[in-house]
């Protein structure tokens, strides 16, 4: 059994035996997906601190500090996590 980690290429199509890569075909028992996610522009539109990635630093209740918007999923970051 090995492990093959393909990064910056487009998936094509994904089947229950196999995995496509453009024209190329790689058989597979199991797929893992995993894929880079960025935050929405939704900081700068708030007017809102932001980390490195642009997710927003939001308090303990998902609120932008001094504001009572909410901020969820991809587009917040609290104490350094995402996701809380």
């Amino acid at each position: 059994m090995g492990v093959e980690i393909k990064i910056g290429v487009h998936v094509k199509d994904i089947k229950p035996d196999c995995v496509m890569i453009g024209d190329e075909r790689f058989a597979v028992e199991n797929t893992i997906w995993t894929a880079g996610v960025k935050a929405s522009p939704a900081g700068t539109w708030l007017h809102a601190e932001t980390d490195h990635d642009g997710r927003v630093k939001v308090g303990r209740d998902l609120s932008v500090p001094e504001d009572s918007i909410q901020v969820l999923e991809d587009n917040m970051m609290w104490r350094g996590y995402s996701h809380v």
